[in-house]
């Protein structure tokens, strides 16, 4: 353990310790050569003493074939993979937090080594000879430097790319000295408690945009210019004259424009639909009390500008951007009868309990994104702030993480500061409340949560480790699903938090932007986009090809392999981070489809009410066999995982859901190999004694 208080050690028990290792490595080198290796995994602690400096390193056996690391959910290098060892060696060290696991392999044996404290820990990558030197370093900052003793856990099996994560479960399920990382809880079990997760069983995961109470698609467009008409014509006393009276100059002028033109431009249409919007939201407009909620506020007003425009606008049972109910029509049309939407921002001022309840009549869980990461100056100024980082003065001035030096720690992107979740906690039952009182939801998605970011806090009086961090982070969790009942999810996925989530979001696909300059470059082609226009930004909606040095290994079949879905998967539903939904990335997109298949990972679209048609059509065939696959085997662990061909491109997984099991095997190449077609999966379902053949849509990667 690393706390200070428990990591007293004496000289005799660090001399019969090391005796310990050197019996372990003994043990290694005769099972390499040649002895069988237990079919049920051994564990073996091996404690190391940490330095004056606050390091201490634990490395694998070398000389290995092949290292196993938790990066990009999962990835094997092989000794003779002179480009994947030199992307290792480049972006090193990288955080344990998401699985605390990491092996080797060497002849027919998988050295597997556990962090059961990887709060501290990383994965440290060097060269000897010819060698990797792949190790586990602990890594104390200043004043967290009393920690003594740290340990590894070690285990030895047959070899196997996912041996690690086969390793880890059964150690899990050991239950007995686990360190920070919690015994596992499955989908199942957690299901019991709350029967809303069974919703996450074959449900694709879409994120929604578009806040507006009011949208361009809420006038018929053979009225725009009659609305324009009538606003520029009201009277200053008048209802529809007191609503243009809060427009902007912009806002008048493009009133005045509409109304004179001979077709209604999608721009001006936008900008005249934005002001309406506002004036729905405003108490003003009509003289309505201070204190009135702001549902009350906005049902008024809906009503006095349908008494006005009666002839000119669509049903007001239809408005709204994404949280329009004809949204999820045009759902239920395409066949989704179970879906995860999460609103793409907190939209705390859109109450829409009309859309929540015919989301709930659908069968469809609903949920926002929200965000305990940052906080910012209130009142900052709107390209400085966003949403989620907003609090009050006192969260700005004490809610923020100080660092050793005792400056504030920068948050995201250099705005604001980290906001101490031990700080947060009342801020957070307090947003989740409020909106939840205007519009009900049955999920929530907490950003950064369950990643790989947690902080040492130095300020007096409140001082906190990295444990205590993600404890504060684990209460708040677990508060929004026992007290709400909410079907909670986070980005990232880390065991520390898997008792604690149903779902996570950046497992499969993580964020990369920060690993390739032309991502964030406007002149790159592989630029990823805008944040624009609100309601449908270039950074989700726009597809983009990504440079070879980004390809791999993150959509690298032959580097790729799934140790996460096979050490977590029947506790956490985790797809892509949503920079990277299923269609955003152009010269990958079969590669990704036929992986999400054969991982069994959730499909996820970003859409808009305008878009939605369109984008589901390019992903249909895909969303339909997921769903038949995930409804009977989402929750069910992946047993085995292995390279058909030698090239590794033919890969196959089997999931038992306890009463049978579904085989899937994919050919990634693009043609013919081991008897499948190129870009194609073959799935045989043993229950039922059906085989069914897919072709991935996108084949030019």
């Amino acid at each position: 353990m690393i706390d200070a208080a428990a990591a007293r050690f004496k000289v005799v028990a660090w001399v019969l310790r090391a005796v310990c290792v050197m019996l372990w490595c003994v043990a290694i080198l005769v099972g390499v050569s040649g002895v069988a290796v237990a079919a049920e995994p051994r564990f073996e602690r091996v404690e190391l003493a940490v330095g004056v400096d606050g390091v201490a390193t634990w490395w694998l056996p070398g000389d290995a074939d092949a290292w196993v690391l938790p990066v990009v959910g999962g990835v094997e290098v092989r000794r003779a993979d002179l480009a994947m060892r030199s992307w290792l060696l480049e972006h090193q060290p990288f955080h344990l937090l998401e699985l605390p696991v990491v092996g080797a392999t060497r002849g027919g044996v998988t050295t597997t080594a556990i962090v059961p404290w990887p709060h501290y820990a990383q994965i440290v990558v060097g060269e000897s000879g010819d060698d990797l030197a792949v190790g586990v370093r602990f890594v104390f900052p200043e004043r967290r430097l009393g920690a003594t003793l740290v340990e590894v856990v070690i285990a030895e099996t047959e070899a196997s790319p996912i041996a690690p994560a086969m390793a880890l479960r059964a150690w899990r399920d050991g239950g007995e000295g686990l360190g920070g990382v919690p015994p596992r809880v499955t989908l199942a079990d957690k299901a019991k408690k709350n029967p809303n997760i069974d919703r996450l069983l074959g449900a694709p995961h879409l994120y929604l945009w578009g806040n507006a109470l009011f949208s361009r698609q809420d006038v018929p467009r053979r009225r725009w210019i009659a609305v324009a008409e009538s606003l520029r014509a009201a009277p200053a006393g008048a209802t529809l004259g007191r609503l243009t009276a809060t427009f902007t100059d912009d806002e008048r002028a493009a009133v005045a424009e509409l109304a004179s033109a001979d077709w209604p431009m999608g721009y001006l249409t936008r900008t005249l639909a934005a002001a309406i919007d506002r004036g729905l939201r405003d108490p003003a407009w009509l003289d309505q009390p201070a204190d009135r909620s702001l549902g009350h506020v906005i049902d008024r007003n809906r009503e006095a500008l349908v008494s006005t425009l009666p002839n000119d606008l669509a049903d007001p049972a239809t408005w709204g951007g994404a949280m329009s109910p004809a949204l999820l029509v045009a759902m239920e049309r395409a066949g989704i009868d179970q879906a995860l939407l999460l609103l793409s921002n907190l939209y705390a001022d859109t109450p829409r309990p009309d859309f929540a309840a015919a989301a709930e009549r659908a069968g469809y869980l609903l949920g926002r994104y929200d965000s305990y990461h940052s906080v910012h100056a209130p009142h900052a100024g709107p390209n400085d702030t966003w949403d989620t980082a907003q609090f009050d003065r006192m969260a700005y001035e004490q809610g923020r993480v100080i660092r050793a030096d005792g400056a504030g720690k920068p948050g995201f992107r250099g705005r604001g500061y980290h906001f101490a979740p031990s700080f947060a906690e009342p801020y957070v039952k307090r947003r989740i409340g409020g909106v939840l009182a205007e519009t009900p939801q049955t999920a929530w998605f907490f950003d950064c949560d369950a990643a790989y970011e947690y902080f040492d806090d130095y300020r007096p009086g409140r001082e906190a480790t990295r444990l205590d961090d993600v404890a504060a982070r684990l209460a708040r969790l677990r508060w929004a699903a026992d007290a709400h009942g909410l079907v909670v999810g986070s980005e990232g996925g880390s065991l520390l938090f898997a008792n604690a989530i149903a779902f996570g979001h950046g497992v499969h696909t993580p964020y990369f932007g920060h690993h390739y300059a032309g991502y964030r470059d406007r002149s790159s082609p592989y630029f990823g986009g805008r944040h624009w226009p609100p309601d449908q930004p270039d950074q989700s909606f726009k597809p983009i090809p990504l440079p070879d040095e980004v390809v791999s290994p993150y959509f690298d079949p032959a580097a790729r392999v799934p140790l996460y879905q096979a050490a977590a998967r029947d506790e956490v539903v985790t797809s892509h981070h949503w920079a990277y939904d299923s269609i955003k990335l152009s010269n990958v997109a079969a590669t990704r489809e036929l992986m999400e298949l054969l991982y069994l990972v959730p499909p996820m679209l970003h859409v808009s009410r305008a878009t939605f048609v369109e984008r589901h059509a390019a992903v249909a065939d895909r969303f339909k066999l997921f769903a038949e696959l995930h409804g009977a085997y989402g929750f069910a662990p992946m047993v085995s995982f292995e390279h058909v061909t030698d090239d590794r491109l033919v890969q196959r997984t089997v999931f038992d859901n306890g009463s049978s099991r579904l085989t899937l095997t994919a050919n990634f190449a693009p043609d013919e190999r081991a008897g499948i077609p190129g870009r194609t999966i073959v799935a045989h379902d043993a229950a039922i004694g059906r085989t069914v053949t897919h072709r991935a849509a996108h084949t030019t990667d």
